[in-house]
């Protein structure tokens, strides 16, 4: 499965360009804008996220949602499948909803997402993730995810800073 979860800062004209004029948002239109790719780690982060905080609700499920955009990329042949359009669609948080996510992730730190790690239950939910007894193996998952988290909470801090929205997608 080569499923990764990217997510561009955007400025909230650039979207309203995009939604306006049907065209495939340009993510690299700014290159003074953010632009991460979380890799395959997005499954382990939103684990992380909605077990550090015992809930699975917004803003901890950020990753697993988000204003599905229309894709107007999609081949014709891949129209009808609902599956496949969603999972392929960008999707928006708004300035509001950046902000939000923002002071989320700036509510976490090590200790409390190192609380929020459980090997064996991403064993089973988190995608690529083996359970292992060795802990060194298991520290190494987590440092992992620690990194692609701070990444993450960078691209946010700044996007909220300047105003601006976030679009994901998972490809």
């Amino acid at each position: 499965m080569g499923i990764c979860c990217c997510f561009w800062e955007k400025t909230p004209e650039s979207v309203e360009h995009y939604l306006s004029n049907h065209a495939w948002p340009p993510y690299r239109d700014d290159l003074r804008l953010r632009y991460y790719d979380t890799g395959k780690t997005w499954t382990g982060l939103h684990y992380l996220f909605t077990q550090a905080q015992t809930r699975d609700s917004f803003p901890a499920n950020f990753i697993m949602n988000g204003t599905l955009l229309p894709n107007y990329d999609i081949e014709e042949e891949n129209m009808d499948d609902e599956y496949y359009v969603e999972i392929t669609s960008p999707f928006l948080y708004s300035v509001e909803e950046t902000k939000t996510i923002s002071e989320f992730l700036d509510s976490l730190d090590k200790n409390k997402l190192r609380q929020g790690f459980n090997p064996k239950f991403l064993a089973a939910h988190a995608f690529p993730y083996q359970y292992y007894d060795d802990e060194e193996a298991q520290d190494d998952y987590f440092h992992w995810l620690y990194y692609a988290f701070e990444k993450l909470q960078r691209l946010f801090h700044k996007a909220a800073s300047h105003n601006n929205c976030v679009i994901g997608r998972k490809s």
